[in-house]
């Protein structure tokens, strides 16, 4: 088949034209998924850094709260003490808020992490189409390649048939006009 395609430039040039697209379309898909890494490293990072911020605002709440927790002196008035309940009220929707932040980020990496594989599996499945339809095509233009090449054949053939038939009628024209001379 290489040898009818190097024979037919049109098939050869057709089929670089088809691997050419699946090169960009491949090199497309590779950027996408050098792209899809950056975004998850950096999404990662940026959970890394706030569970990070998260734990250093968890290690201060722990030392207001042992702050707290230390007997209070007797000037402290009943205000005093509502507002200290309060913050710690809030102290403990902060953490709980905090926990439910953890698993909210956990989440979203096992998400990540399956969107990922989900692409990589997506690519490849595109790959493999285009391959395919890359070879269905191919075998069709090898087809369309042979039913010409029949079609010229045949075509030759007739021609071939009808330029002998016009050289013999040439020949007999060409000696009836001899006989013709003669006569004169």
């Amino acid at each position: 088949s290489c040898r009818s395609l190097q024979q037919h430039p049109l098939g050869l040039k057709v089929s670089n034209a088809i691997l050419d697209s699946l090169e960009t379309i491949n090199s497309n898909i590779s950027t996408f998924d050098n792209n899809s890494e950056t975004n998850f490293q950096t999404l990662v990072k940026k959970i890394d850094a706030s569970t990070t911020a998260v734990k250093i605002v968890d290690e201060r709440v722990f030392h207001v709260i042992k702050q707290m927790n230390q007997p209070l002196p007797i000037e402290i008035t009943a205000h005093h003490s509502n507002m200290l309940t309060t913050i710690l009220k809030d102290v403990d929707f902060i953490k709980e808020n905090m926990r439910d932040q953890k698993d909210l980020n956990k989440d979203i990496l096992i998400t990540l992490k399956g969107l990922q594989e989900s692409q990589k599996i997506n690519s490849d499945f595109i790959l493999s189409s285009l391959k395919q339809d890359a070879v269905l095509k191919r075998e069709e233009i090898i087809k369309s390649i042979k039913e010409v090449k029949e079609i010229v054949l045949k075509n030759e053939h007739e021609y071939k048939s009808k330029n002998a038939l016009l050289l013999e009628r040439i020949d007999s024209m060409t000696v009836d006009l001899e006989h013709l001379k003669k006569i004169k």
